[in-house]
């Protein structure tokens, strides 16, 4: 009696699609976000609080749709900083040279900024230890490569 393989000859009803862990421009920003986010946890000064909503990244669109039911909304901030005051400060990573914000994030910072609330957006770690200074979002002893 012959042994069944493991592997069908049988055609599938749904092909399999594989996806690429990151699309070239999400692994530009993480690679730029990660790298951030780990500076600004060891450096944050007493009092200040951070979070990123994860609401940028490419989803399927039934996780898409579950995600808009539960409150996520476009245009918000990559990394959302809350001071000590309570005054909320929105961090955007784009790419260095290419990068432009969507109109639903042009709407969001036209309305932050008409609150009030400090809304950057940089492209280089360098310009978000410069931002962080100037927020004041720092312990004294972070190192900011002169910039503050």
């Amino acid at each position: 009696m012959k042994r069944s393989s493991s592997l069908s000859t049988r055609k599938s009803r749904r092909p399999k699609v594989l996806a690429a862990p990151f699309a070239p421009a999400a692994f530009e920003i993480s690679g730029l976000h990660i790298p951030v986010v780990t500076f600004l946890g060891r450096f944050i000064a007493d009092g200040w609080e951070f979070t990123h909503p994860a609401t940028g990244e490419h989803r399927d669109k039934r996780t898409a749709a579950k995600l808009k039911a539960m409150g996520a909304k476009p245009g918000w901030s990559d990394l959302v900083l809350i001071s000590p005051a309570g005054l909320f400060h929105g961090l955007e990573f784009k790419r260095q040279g290419t990068g432009r914000l969507s109109a639903e994030q042009k709407a969001f910072r036209n309305r932050a900024q008409a609150r009030g609330w400090p809304i950057a957006v940089v492209a280089t770690i360098d310009g978000a230890i410069a931002v962080f200074s100037h927020w004041g979002c720092l312990t004294h002893g972070a190192w900011t490569g002169g910039l503050a």
